[in-house]
């Protein structure tokens, strides 16, 4: 190999001496066969740009493999991507806090100031968290922010925390804080409670809209129970009413079923549940009022002239000497009044005496002896 090059380098230096040119390429100690090959630069070749003269490139070394230049290309697109990283997050640190702070205000998050008994503390944590992760910022400045929504006795509570970190503390971040802050307005009795009154959480009479309300509010409270979406499923069909358990558990069983789906089933089952209801007892309604028309029809037709029909059984008459007497009534003056009496009395009398025998001597009624044949 040694022998080949100096036969190049002499074969060239030949060439150009029988060219008559003065111009002759030398190779120096260490350059490389294709340096060598390489023109020498004239007066007429147009100068290097300035920041090429003050930086030069590195000079090319005298061989190659393939995966020496990978490796350096691979070098290479790592500083690119360094670099770019790295004026990414110099761009995100000067932009101003007030701008951060205006943007998380302009996302309208909640305020909490912990003398309210109606705020509550899980609900402040979730909102404010949501917000924060719309803007897209690091977990200290989550802390920040979110403390900036503090009032009243709250702030009082987050400056005693920050002294209770101790002098010169690292910067808090969000899960630090959120978990300081619910152990202070919500103790974990209260959170044992409520997780609880999730797991015997039933319908009854609420409706499936409130029992989703009711559902998604406790599930805060309990989130191992429902971790797998699966369990969630499972644990708002085993609290759904009887009416509905029946069909909602067999639309569980679908794969892919998730808890939204699965609760607006509820709802629209619940809802073709009422209307069917309506419409049996709008049929049961209309079904009395008809048959009351057909009774009150065949009362009027059939019934009614039945009573007209039948007159009142006879009155079983007495034996004269046992019938009370009957009295007249009718007024007749006060100058009648004694003799109309008495004649009644006399009528009356004289139907309760026994009839008077006939006598076959003076052929008249009378009782006793017979006095015709006595008389002078």
């Amino acid at each position: 190999m040694p022998s080949t090059r100096k036969q190049t380098i002499s074969r060239r230096l030949d060439t150009a001496a029988g060219e008559g040119t003065s111009q002759v390429p030398q190779v120096r100690a260490g350059q490389s066969e294709a340096q060598s090959e390489m023109p020498s630069h004239t007066s007429s070749t147009p100068s290097p740009p300035e920041d090429i003269r003050r930086h030069p490139a590195p000079p090319v070394p005298p061989s190659s493999t393939p995966d020496q230049d990978m490796r350096s290309a691979l070098q290479l697109l790592t500083s690119l991507v360094a670099s770019q990283a790295q004026r990414q997050n110099t761009g995100a640190a000067e932009k101003p806090v007030s701008t951060r702070v205006r943007d998380f205000i302009n996302l309208d998050p909640p305020v909490f100031t912990g003398s309210d008994p109606k705020e509550d503390p899980q609900t402040f944590i979730d909102q404010v968290h949501r917000t924060l992760r719309v803007m897209h910022v690091s977990d200290t400045e989550a802390a920040e922010l979110a403390s900036y929504r503090l009032r009243d006795l709250a702030v009082l509570w987050y400056d005693s925390w920050e002294r209770s970190r101790g002098p010169n503390p690292f910067p808090a971040v969000w899960k630090e804080f959120s978990e300081a802050f619910l152990r202070h307005y919500l103790p974990v009795e209260i959170r044992r409670a409520r997780a609880d009154k999730f797991l015997n959480l039933r319908q009854g009479n609420m409706s499936v809209r409130e029992y989703i309300m009711q559902f998604d509010s406790l599930a805060r409270y309990a989130p191992h129970m429902v971790a797998e979406m699966s369990d969630r499923v499972h644990m708002f069909v085993n609290g759904l009413g009887p009416h509905l358990i029946n069909e909602c558990t067999t639309a569980s069983l679908v794969e892919g079923m998730d808890i939204s789906r699965i609760q607006a089933y509820a709802q629209t089952l619940e809802y073709r549940k009422h209307q069917q209801r309506a419409v049996r007892e709008q049929d049961r309604g209309q079904h009395k009022r008809a048959r009351f028309a057909g009774y009150s029809d065949d009362f009027r037709g059939r019934i009614r002239p039945q009573f007209s029909r039948i007159s009142a059984p006879p009155v079983a008459s007495a034996p004269p000497q046992f019938q009370r007497p009957r009295y007249d009534r009718s007024y007749s003056g006060p100058g009648q009044s004694s003799q109309a009496s008495g004649s009644q009395h006399h009528r009356d009398t004289s139907q309760m005496r026994p009839p008077t025998p006939h006598c076959d001597q003076c052929s008249k009624a009378h009782f006793g002896l017979c006095r015709r044949g006595s008389d002078p």
